[in-house]
């Protein structure tokens, strides 16, 4: 047998006979010595790890005694006595809820006793005031890994104590674990309804995991419960906000208001709202309160000049934004919207200006990249605008997702002969009907082409020359078509290192199915001078400032020979049973585009009219690429496709440009286009 120390020849027996002896005669020095040595040889020593601990205790060292009764139940986990001593240790040190989970795993383990009956008898059965102070501890911490053991800890120990399962529920919210938050903090509601706090953790965690509805009911039970709960009106404003619904998120900022009528975040989130709500007038007082509580607060700035510039006055956004800047330098926000006023100012090079020494500091950032890429196209610089605009995938404000397919994305800097390359669609139906161009100079390369459209322009990209094959940008993702590279759509600008002089003009590059011409001759006839209109885009903030209302053709309408068309989807159709007296549009009936392929009726339509006038819509690069002579009415700034100071579109050469002189103002406008006509008839 091994001696218990190098310097003795002692066995381990021995030696826990000798540190027993000193053990009961009070000479605990030398025990503990001598179990120490025995640990050293045999750190598993069930009596020694037991004896060890038994002393901790004694001396009043209950918390170091632990590990040494936990290293004795590894090797008899159905000593009764360890258990014991183990239990009356953790329960010594204010461990109440170890001490009960351990009595019942005890008795998991067979181990049965009335000692341990009475030990369990004894134990508190609720939390108590030190594990109370230790949740509070880590809480102030910001410790959730300690929040989430000794949530559990609790739960296990106290199944009907709401504090346990309200602590653990905490802990996986603030570590991000939402849907399993969810059990225990509804555990904790059963337990204690009226508790305001987990209300709101659990309204968060239903938020977070997108059951908006489960929170919002949460919200307003804690409002019933405390009506005077700022909090509560706050997170109940911000969803009912993010969802749209600026008339019930006023109310609840209002009371917000109300309740905190000195803090400058009410009277922001107030005034934001009823800028949603286009009460301009309201929204500003409001916020130039938010502004007298808090003038050194950029955000308050920067909302003063977003409700500027909703209300078209750009002249005062510039300087609102200038004062977000002033206060913060590197506001991503103010800086990025005052670059975009100062170009519908047409002070775009200003702009540029702004965006260079924003880069200088951040030059990987994704959103002054973009931005400033839709700034050097509308101003012309192309070659400068193609390549910021491939930072539109990192942009988290991209309204498509990013796509990472397994193969190689080509640019135009390896040849594609003989190879099978993907197109794939992104951003709007016109962007696909004015970049569509591109597949057959693809083809042209001696690629073969795989194109994914838009499913509703599947039927109208037929008509594209060339051989392509259109497919499901599902086949292109899941891999159902083979093909050596990819490159979205709108990364063919550059990929063909296109510049003024190289924009692939001709026209027309689609047509329209024969069968719906020959159908659409017979409904409209060939009396008259036929235009064909639309008046208004997609509806939301890309269509601020782009669109009129259909009476602004109305002079137009009264010329003699003239007959109006409508082209028009959508919402802005209602308009059409609001006309003046002596004005009249046709309507191409209920069954014109009803069905999913988009455009076909319309391509139909316009082969039959002597001209297309449109707002910037998917109408107007329709009618284009199938070169239909066309007039598009252009807001002053538009969006950078269109380019600034020109009257024909270097995109499509048969098509007229007619731009507002000053921002908002159409007169002069349809005042040209009637001019125009009235030369033309």
């Amino acid at each position: 047998m091994p001696s218990v120390t190098s310097a003795s020849t002692l066995t381990v027996d021995q030696a826990l006979r000798q540190a027993t002896e000193a053990h009961r005669a009070g000479r605990l020095q030398e025990a503990e010595r001598l179990y120490r040595a025995i640990l050293g040889v045999q750190p598993s020593h069930l009596e020694a790890n037991h004896n060890i601990g038994v002393l901790a205790v004694g001396v009043g060292r209950a918390a170091d005694a632990l590990p040494h009764f936990e290293a004795a139940l590894q090797t008899g986990p159905t000593q009764e006595r360890v258990w014991l001593n183990y239990v009356t240790a953790l329960a010594s040190i204010g461990r109440v809820a170890m001490a009960r989970i351990s009595v019942q795993r005890a008795r998991n383990l067979g181990v049965r006793s009335q000692d341990l009956d009475a030990l369990e008898a004894k134990l508190p059965r609720t939390p108590t005031e030190t594990e109370g102070n230790a949740l509070l501890a880590a809480h102030q911490a910001a410790s959730y890994p300690d929040m989430e053991r000794i949530g559990r800890e609790l739960t296990l120990a106290y199944p009907d104590s709401w504090l346990g399962w309200k602590a653990l529920g905490f802990a996986l919210v603030k570590t991000a674990r939402l849907a399993e938050a969810v059990a225990p903090l509804q555990r904790s509601l059963e337990l204690r309804g009226d508790d305001v706090e987990t209300c709101l953790y659990l309204s968060g965690a239903f938020s977070g995991l997108g059951r908006t509805d489960l929170a919002e009911a949460l919200y307003r039970r804690v409002i019933e419960l405390r009506p005077d709960y700022t909090e509560a009106h706050v997170r109940l404003g911000n969803l009912l906000f993010a969802n749209e619904r600026f008339a019930e998120a006023e109310t609840a900022y209002r009371r917000v208001v109300g309740l905190t009528p000195d803090v400058a975040a009410a009277h922001t989130n107030l005034g934001v709202t009823l800028c949603r709500l286009e009460r301009f007038d309201e929204a500003e007082a409001v916020l130039r309160r938010a502004l007298a509580l808090a003038p050194d607060t950029a955000d308050i700035h920067y909302n003063l000049g977003n409700l500027y510039r909703d209300a078209d006055r750009l002249e005062e956004s510039e300087s609102a934004y200038r004062a977000a800047l002033a206060i913060d330098p590197d506001h991503t926000k103010a800086i990025n919207n005052l670059a975009e006023s100062l170009s519908e100012l047409g002070k775009g090079h200003e702009g540029l200006e702004l965006y260079r020494g924003a880069l200088a500091k951040r030059p990987d950032d994704a959103g002054f990249r973009w931005n400033r890429s839709l700034l050097d196209l509308r101003l012309g610089n192309l070659d400068e605008g193609w390549r910021g605009y491939e930072w539109r995938w990192r942009y988290k404000g991209f309204p498509t997702a990013r796509r990472d397919l397994p193969k190689p994305l080509w640019l135009g800097d390896e040849p594609v002969d003989g190879k099978v390359v993907a197109v794939h669609w992104e951003q709007g139906l016109g962007d696909t009907i004015q970049f569509c161009r591109y597949v057959p100079m693809l083809e042209a390369r001696g690629a073969e082409v795989v194109f994914a459209p838009q499913t509703q322009l599947l039927a109208l990209m037929r008509t594209l020359p060339g051989s392509r094959k259109l497919v499901d940008l599902a086949d292109i993702v899941d891999q159902k078509v083979a093909y050596d590279c990819h490159v979205p759509l709108m990364s063919l600008p550059l990929a063909f290192r296109t510049g003024h002089a190289t924009i692939p003009g001709p026209v027309p590059y689609l047509s329209a199915e024969p069968e719906r011409i020959a159908r659409w001759q017979e409904r409209i006839g060939a009396e008259g001078f036929r235009i064909g209109i639309c008046w208004q885009g997609r509806t939301g903030k890309i269509d601020l400032g782009r669109s009129f209302p259909v009476t602004r053709f109305a002079r137009i309408a009264h010329l003699p020979g003239v007959r109006l068309v409508s082209l028009h989807k959508g919402e802005g159709l209602a308009q059409l049973a609001h006309l003046p007296d002596g004005m009249q549009v046709e309507s191409p009936g209920e069954d014109f585009d009803s069905g999913p392929d988009a455009f076909l009726d319309a391509a139909a339509v316009m082969m039959h009219c002597d001209l297309v006038i449109s707002s910037d819509t998917a109408i107007a690069h329709l009618a284009g690429a199938l070169g239909v002579p066309t007039w598009v009415a252009l807001r002053s700034s538009p969006e950078w496709r269109w380019m600034l100071g020109t009257t024909r579109s270097l995109w499509y050469p048969g098509m007229r440009l007619f731009r507002q002189a000053s921002r908002g103002d159409w007169d002069p406008v349809f005042e040209a286009m009637e001019a125009e006509l009235k030369a033309i008839l």
